[in-house]
């Protein structure tokens, strides 16, 4: 996963869009998980006048369940994601892809769903909110997330 992750970083020269995410406490393996943080990037690949569609990486900074059962929790994900604009300021967004689970306990692989809604402050800084959720071996880690969304434009946008 992190050669990929590094692969897509190198050729894409110009970022598209990096974020910054809270997400909430979840639930996984019917262990309360803490909230934490995440870092993403997208890069878009075909525009139309009201659709954006790409690629993007998800890196979950580590965090612990509450009663300490799984430390060192992360999921981290590469996803296609679709992002439509209904009006100037608002727009929703789809992602689906694959995640990868590391824990000092477990070590798996699932799919990944991301759906929400993106509030355009100005043509550089966005806000997302959104519910995620992670499946691995019939067992699912849900989570809302609030982002802080930084695009970058090409001279050609």
């Amino acid at each position: 996963m992190r050669y990929i992750t590094i692969i897509l970083i190198l050729n894409s020269f110009v970022f598209s869009q990096l974020r910054l995410s809270v997400h909430t406490n979840g639930k996984f393996y019917n262990e309360d998980i803490k909230s934490g943080l995440s870092l993403s990037y997208d890069k878009i690949l075909h525009k139309q006048d009201n659709v954006k569609t790409g690629l993007g990486l998800e890196y979950m900074f580590k965090t612990d369940s509450k009663d300490l059962t799984y430390t060192d929790l992360s999921f981290n994900s590469i996803y296609i994601f679709l992002r439509f604009a209904y009006e100037k300021k608002w727009s929703s967004y789809l992602r689906f892809g694959f995640n990868d689970l590391e824990s000092n306990e477990l070590s798996s692989d699932g799919a990944a769903l991301a759906f929400g809604a993106d509030y355009k402050l100005n043509d550089n800084w966005h806000i997302e909110a959104g519910y995620h959720i992670s499946s691995i071996d019939d067992n699912s880690y849900t989570r809302s997330m609030l982002s802080i969304v930084r695009h970058f434009k090409k001279k050609d946008d």
